[in-house]
């Protein structure tokens, strides 16, 4: 066997070359061989690899592409000249460039036929990349070749082929170009354009008359769509010939319908659209029309290509969410027709995913008739009416849709079905409230008569398809009844009926005498159902009847988990309103209840409403001394084990926020003993029990939040100094648990505007920069990092005072404490450095604020240590594309930096900063200080400063290989 390594390294003659390219191919098959090791695939890669380095091996690359029928010794030569083209295509000699590109271009006019496409097509894309280069200067006949190609009836598909893969090489270029080689690029391609489209309409006509093969026709219509994704299309007349071949084929649904919809929608996406174009959005919007008629006489649509059918809604979505307002002005535009065949076109559909679809489009309407007058949306009333009366009865006729298996969001089929379709009659429901209304409740109150005389049967239900069907719909509109409650009038009032219903289910659980698995389960979905719809209508007349339908439910140890989640949220509902008489009454049975038979989150529900209601109770109900001692046994029976585990007491806090001086003080009493237990024993458990002390940290700072004025300052010093004194004593790096809380906590106590919380400051900056910020600064994923910055920043925010005495009005007030907020800056640039792109944006937006506020930038601290570092930091920042999707907020930063003194900025900053950027030679350098105009508006700085950026970064890639980069 020859020897990859030895004898082909000597670049053979082309007597040898053949031996040379069998080994190679034995190389490359046993690379890609399953049976090859890990271990000798990294040696095979090696000699590869030498291999494609040498400075010449680009050469003998071409001649094993002319001889090899191996697609792995193909794509191996390719790849070895793309590393040419794109790495060293600058310090090649002209004779060389000149000879590449040659070959290259006769290789695949000889044997494109012959190639895979992939090989095919990546043949192309390096000829474009050359042409990136070259074109037109050193490459004049590169657009010529693919006209040409275009027009020769041997190669119209790899000319369509070439030109498509010239415009998504060329418009949108990679970095190693300057933004005057990308501008220059697409201005020579847009000038091709009219004729490009020309020859392309000639394509077209050659299909159309039968000439040509319907791959031609995909070929074109593919190239053409990539083109009007970006071609500006401020004339009518440059494309109106080529549209009218493009409606043609949409004529048809198979493949170039499929093409030629994508074309059309393209032009629909244009968001701006000059009045030159207005006539071609027209007659675009009138073929959609026109194709909704021809796909509708179809018997059935399932017979129909989805992908013609996702594309036909598509265009009918662009046409009523961009351009409607447009169209309904136009008298020749059919709207009444247009929507009716809309209509039809939505409920024929032959799939829940294509109904879906079509909901969207009917959504773009609604959401524009929402901001109308009610003059124009009388217009669309009759058409409103009619998609509620179909949309509720497309919900009662889908009865087959799974409600088993639940998706990511844990919803089931029939659920995100059932969801869709209650959207829609909503937003119908913001325009035509009346209408909307009385269909949806005449529909739900049928389907309710006949759930109630299940209810009052003297016998239990039998299975069947007929109760299936009366149970689903049952659900479902209880449902909608519920979402649409905000639209009905003061007339309507389901409070009576739905109240009654939930009562009776609650007293017959008739679930519970059914055997049948499937109607326990829709009986049960009934009964939530129509428990979840009440608190939308409760009226106070029926106040005590709903918690008449909860009890049973929550003190039951037999119900459903369902049933008693319903419960739950609907006794959230009778704590979050005013209702009178108070219901707390009617509910002390429940505060004898032991709820340990609930689930975490259905306890949490009930324990917050309990407490909701007895901070809302008037005195002459309960006296004050009978509501603490309720609220007191509340707060202990959430606690069975003390201060071992305060999660529940904490999510009651978090649900449930006292609103005045009375209930802050309630609960405040009630919690007292546990605050001050947490005080004590939080030193005692942080060596052993750091998850207890998280616990502890939690709940504080939600009473804090809560209760922060009855708390005061006293105990809070007390807490404050205990627990930043217990953390003084461990590792942060191997105790994070609980710091975010004390953080948080902290931020809190700094936000507070009075004076007797400034004692904390000095503690919180010293914990802060000497003891959490050493220990987390080289933790890559380090939880506490954003909550530790934005202490920092609330620090300065808040408490400007304490770094600068005075306001700003009085220029520049004496420094205090400097050390420290230069270490807090220091922070700060420090952070923006790593890759965490939430914390640097955090934080790069803080320093704005700061600015912004404070005139942080100006500060002579911040101009005389940190400006120019900050400058080059976010600079560098851009260049790298280290955090890409911040660019417009980094160069706003820079600007805002660079207001500071412009003149500095311009004559001293940027040469010193170009100077002593890498990769860049000393006429680059120049040229990038010309490139860079001196404006000081922020729309064209923030343009500058990318396209310096941008060629900074091309100028690196060029210079990659070249050995004169400096």
């Amino acid at each position: 066997m020859i020897t990859f390594g030895n004898e082909l390294m000597k670049f053979p003659s082309k007597d040898d070359c053949r031996n040379s390219l069998e080994a190679l191919e034995k190389l490359l098959n046993e690379f890609f061989s399953p049976g090859t090791s890990n271990e000798r695939q990294r040696e095979l890669e090696n000699i590869l690899s030498t291999f494609s380095g040498r400075p010449e091996s680009w050469r003998l690359c071409l001649q094993f592409l002319t001889l090899t029928s191996n697609q792995y010794v193909a794509m191996y030569c390719l790849a070895t000249i793309e590393s040419v083209i794109t790495k060293r295509w600058l310090v090649l000699l002209t004779e060389e460039k000149s000879e590449l590109t040659s070959l290259l271009y006769k290789h695949l006019l000889a044997r494109h036929t012959e190639f895979p496409h992939f090989i095919r097509n990546k043949l192309l894309k390096l000829i474009v990349d050359i042409a990136r280069y070259d074109w037109p200067h050193f490459y004049p006949d590169f657009f010529m070749n693919i006209c040409k190609m275009i027009q020769d009836p041997n190669t119209t598909v790899l000319g369509l082929s070439f030109l498509q893969t010239a415009s998504e090489e060329l418009i949108c270029p990679r970095e190693d170009l300057s933004v005057c080689r990308k501008d220059e690029l697409k201005r020579l391609f847009t000038a091709h354009i009219p004729n490009v489209f020309k020859i392309i309409c000639d394509v077209l006509e050659g299909v159309k008359e039968g000439r040509s093969s319907q791959a031609v026709g995909a070929a074109a219509l593919q190239a053409v769509c990539h083109l009007f994704s970006w071609v500006p299309l401020q004339s009518q007349a440059t494309h109106s010939a080529l549209l009218a071949l493009v409606f043609h084929f949409t004529c048809t649904p198979d493949n170039l319908g499929v093409c030629a919809l994508a074309v059309l929608n393209e032009v629909l996406y244009k968001n701006c659209v000059p009045h030159s174009l207005l006539p071609s959005v027209f007659v675009v919007c009138t073929q959609n029309h026109q194709l909704l008629h021809l796909v509708l006489q179809q018997s059935d649509l399932a017979n129909i290509d989805e992908n013609y059918i996702n594309k036909l809604t598509e265009m009918s979505h662009l046409c009523l969410s961009k351009h409607w307002h447009r169209i309904e002005q136009n008298h020749l535009f059919p709207v009444n027709d247009f929507l009716y065949a809309l209509y039809q076109y939505t409920f024929r559909q032959p799939t829940v995913t294509t109904y879906y679809a079509c909901l969207e489009v009917w959504t773009s309407l609604l959401d524009y008739l929402a901001d109308k007058d009610a003059v124009h949306i009388h217009k669309y009333e009759e058409f409103a009416t009619a998609l509620v009366e179909a949309v509720i009865k497309k919900m009662k006729s889908d009865l087959d849709l799974d409600d088993e298996k639940t998706d990511d969001d844990e919803e089931t089929e029939r659920q995100v079905f059932i969801r869709h379709n209650i959207e829609v009659i909503g937003k119908i429901g913001d325009i035509v409230p009346m209408a909307t209304c009385s269909r949806v409740v005449d529909a739900w109150q049928k389907c309710c008569a006949a759930y109630s005389k299940l209810l009052f049967a003297t016998e239990p239900p039998q299975p069947g398809p007929e109760l299936r069907r009366v149970l689903l719909d049952c659900a479902a509109l209880t449902q909608t009844v519920g979402h649409i409650h905000g639209h009905l009038s003061g007339t309507m009032n389901l409070s009576m009926s739905l109240s009654g219903l939930a009562v009776a289910a609650s007293r017959t659980v008739l679930h519970e005498k059914v055997t049948d698995p499937d109607t326990v389960k829709l009986l049960v979905a009934v009964h939530a159902e129509v428990i979840a719809a009440l608190p939308t209508w409760l009226s106070t007349e029926h106040v005590n009847t709903a918690v008449e339908a909860c009890l049973p439910l929550l003190q039951s140890q037999h119900t459903v988990v369902k049933l008693q989640l319903c419960a739950a949220h609907l006794l959230a509902a009778l704590a979050n309103k005013k209702f009178s008489p108070h219901p707390l009454p009617t509910l002390l049975p429940l505060f004898q209840t032991n709820l340990g038979h609930l689930n975490q989150e259905t306890q949490t529900l009930v324990q917050s409403a309990l407490c909701r209601i007895l901070m809302t109770c008037p005195p002459d109900i309960q006296t004050e001394e009978q509501r603490l001692e309720l609220m007191t046994n509340l707060v202990k029976s959430m606690m069975p084990s003390g201060t071992q585990d305060l999660r529940q007491i904490t999510a009651l806090l978090v649900h449930c926020k006292p609103e005045n001086k009375q209930a802050k003080q309630l609960l405040y009493s009630a919690l007292q003993p546990v605050l001050e237990n947490v005080i004590a024993e939080f030193p005692v458990r942080m060596n052993t029990e750091p998850q207890v002390c998280d616990q502890m940290l939690s709940f504080f700072l939600e009473a804090f939040r809560a209760l922060q004025e009855h708390i005061g300052a006293d105990m809070t010093q007390r807490a404050v100094e205990t627990f930043i004194n217990a953390f003084r004593s461990v590792d942060i790096i191997t105790r994070e648990c609980g710091v975010d809380k004390l953080l948080q906590l902290l931020v809190l106590i700094v936000e507070q505007a009075s004076g007797i919380f400034k004692q904390f400051i000095p503690s919180c900056v010293t914990l802060c920069l000497d003891h959490i910020y050493p220990a987390v600064y080289n933790s890559p994923n380090s939880n506490i990092k954003p909550c530790l910055f934005h202490l920092l920043y609330s620090i300065l925010l808040h408490k400007w005072q304490y770094f600068y005495s005075g306001s700003v009005a009085d220029g520049e007030p004496e420094l205090q404490n400097g050390h420290q907020l230069a270490a807090i800056l220091q922070a700060f640039g420090e952070s923006l450095m790593q890759n965490d792109i939430t914390l640097f944006s955090q934080n790069l937006q803080a320093l704005e604020i700061l600015n912004l506020q404070w005139k942080l930038y100006q500060r002579e601290l911040f101009r005389t240590q940190f400006l120019p570092e900050y400058l080059t930091l976010l600079l560098n920042t851009l260049i790298l594309k280290t955090h890409a999707l911040r660019a417009d907020e980094i160069a706003t930063a820079i600007y805002n930096m660079a207001t500071v003194d412009f003149e500095t900025f311009y004559l001293f900053f940027l040469p010193h900063f170009l100077d002593h950027t890498t990769g860049l030679d000393s006429n680059q350098r120049m040229v990038l200080r010309r490139n860079m105009k001196a404006d000081q508006d922020l729309p064209t700085f923030i343009q500058n400063v990318h396209r310096l950026a941008n060629d900074i970064r091309c100028y690196r890639l060029c210079n990659g290989t070249n050995p004169a980069a400096s």
